[in-house]
């Protein structure tokens, strides 16, 4: 059978099953419990409900450990939605910050569109979790979904399955984490003295994109956005090169795309005149005359995503670009997003055409410091095979030595929760002795709008001001982060047309129409001293 969905379909309810605190100090006993299905226990928490067929095995081979797994089967009927089963009320808490951990083994799945999710609901982008869409059927895996109950409406976990497919699920764990309380976020935090202006005001934009579509800028586009972020009070922008060279041989002569060319320098004269600070972002082994093997691309993968084997031919490349931009900025982000779909290849061959990046650039220009690519994700957890621990992965093969900078992207609903991933993932720099390292949040943003129950995307009044609240806090609370350096918001233009979730995520429309999270960047008074606030570490990513 082909991929089918499966979810575990989280949510809260009220109840006095948890005898812990709230969570928000750190202190006293918190609740934190494992469901399994070796007796007939886990009904003071869970209860069968809905069409789908919920069984138990004892067969050893279908067991994933100990003497009873629970077994869920939807392949025999037509529905698209089955609830097996659902926590009773009280099991989980308003206002108390869960990690919940499924164990489970997929073993047949319907459709090659759908995925296996761990999630909450009401359902969105953030809640839910890929549980084995990329990664095997037939074998044991465990996904974690960090979640705060925010809110006193009755709501419950459910375990569940979406279309037709077959699972076999060990234990639920239900662990109530350490929250940061509302002092350790407002905290002012200490001054911190720095050689270079505190300038951590960024943007995305896009604008290397000529077209006259939604997708990219004319340029009567790139004069009115010059404009438009001058007054913002943007102090960075992130700066495709574009495609420069479209060819080998133009690579090998120098000869460029004039039209990008002239672009680019449209652009570059623009921020400066304006004062506006730009970082480029570039290839990380990619190079555009490369298509890979037919055979070779598997989903989710596209071909753009393949790098070229031959790294010898990468080196050409950056070095064509090296030799036009490499003094245009000091800074340069190599790689976007290697823990995910742009990336179909592995971290040590990244970390080999980093190093590569590194030496042709600080060849050219001896003062360039080099930006980790952005991890889509912690650099722990991922959801596509091959991807996990993806950050110690890069340590392994060199991180620490060839970059000045880390990247990461952030895309949760609120700034705590960016924090909580964020410690995740400065856990693992500490544990390679690069804990201090500055990190630029290069893409951070949440939407405007809000999927209805059969994922059509609307605005709502609530959402463009959870998205004004967002941006505030992003560059108010995050920005005192003892490793955060800058922020970028991604995105300035909506690239497309019509609303959904990326469209959702940018300040102007497609037109630069301007947004309510426009003008709450625009209002946000511009620090020019940088403080830090250590009671952001003390909660890390696992609630310790």
């Amino acid at each position: 059978m082909r991929v089918a969905l499966i979810t575990l379909f989280l949510s809260v309810a009220f109840g006095r099953l948890s005898n812990g605190s709230n969570g928000a100090s750190g202190n006293g006993s918190l609740f934190k419990c494992r469901i399994n299905f070796e007796d007939d226990s886990y009904e003071n928490f869970l209860e069968a409900t809905g069409n789908a067929k919920v069984n138990f095995t004892t067969d050893p081979h279908e067991v994933i450990e100990g003497k009873r797994s629970l077994v869920i089967d939807t392949t025999a009927t037509k529905h698209d939605w089955h609830v097996a089963l659902k926590s009773k009320p009280g099991v989980l808490k308003p206002g108390r910050r869960y990690m919940i951990t499924l164990r489970c083994r997929v073993e047949a799945l319907s459709d090659s569109n759908d995925e296996f999710y761990l999630g909450i609901e009401p359902m969105t982008p953030e809640t839910w979790v890929p549980f084995s869409t990329e990664k095997q059927l037939g074998v044991t895996k465990e996904e974690a979904l960090p979640f705060i109950y925010e809110g006193s409406n009755d709501r419950r976990l459910i375990i569940g399955i979406r279309k037709q497919g077959r699972a076999v699920i060990d234990s639920v764990d239900i662990e109530e984490q350490n929250r940061l309380t509302p002092a350790m976020l407002s905290a002012p935090g200490e001054k911190v003295a720095s050689p270079l202006p505190y300038e951590p005001y960024g943007l995305c934009i896009h604008a290397d994109r000529i077209s006259s579509t939604p997708f990219g800028y004319t340029d009567e586009l790139v004069k009115r956005a010059l404009d438009m972020w001058k007054e913002m009070g943007v102090q960075w922008v992130r700066l495709s090169l574009g495609n420069l060279f479209h060819d080998r041989q133009s690579a090998v002569s120098g000869h460029c795309d004039p039209k990008q060319q002239a672009r680019l320098e449209m652009l570059i004269n623009g921020l400066r005149e304006r004062g506006i600070h730009f970082y480029i972002i570039d290839s990380d082994g990619k190079v555009p005359w490369y298509s890979p093997p037919k055979e070779t691309v598997k989903p989710p993968y596209e071909p753009w995503a393949y790098p070229c084997p031959d790294s010898e031919e990468y080196r050409l490349y950056i070095e064509a670009e090296a030799k036009l931009y490499a003094k245009a900025s000091d800074y340069w982000e190599i790689g976007n997003e290697m823990d995910w779909e742009f990336w179909a290849a592995t971290p040590e061959l990244y970390m080999k055409n980093l190093a590569i990046a590194r030496a042709v650039l600080k060849k050219y220009n001896p003062n360039i410091r080099i930006i980790m690519g952005g991890l889509a994700g912690d650099g722990i957890s991922a959801r596509l095979e091959g991807k996990d621990n993806f950050l110690q992965r890069l340590y392994d093969s060199g991180l620490k030595g060839q970059t000045d900078i880390l990247a990461f992207h952030l895309y949760n609903s609120t700034v705590e929760k960016n924090i909580y991933q964020l410690n995740r993932s400065v856990s693992v720099m500490t544990k390679n002795g690069d804990g201090t390292k500055p990190i630029w949040i290069t893409e951070t943003s949440t939407a405007m709008c809000v999927p209805t129950p059969d994922w059509k995307w609307v605005v709502t009044d609530a959402a463009e001001k959870a998205q004004s609240d967002y941006l505030r806090d992003t560059y108010t609370i995050l920005l005192r982060h003892p490793n955060v350096e800058k922020v970028f918001w991604w995105n300035f233009k909506a690239l497309h047309a019509g609303m959904d979730r990326e469209a959702g995520l940018a300040l102007t429309g497609t037109d630069l129409s301007p947004r309510p999270a426009y003008w709450e960047f625009k209002a946000l008074p511009k620090q020019t001293e940088h403080f830090v606030n250590q009671d952001l570490l003390r909660i890390d990513g696992l609630g310790r």
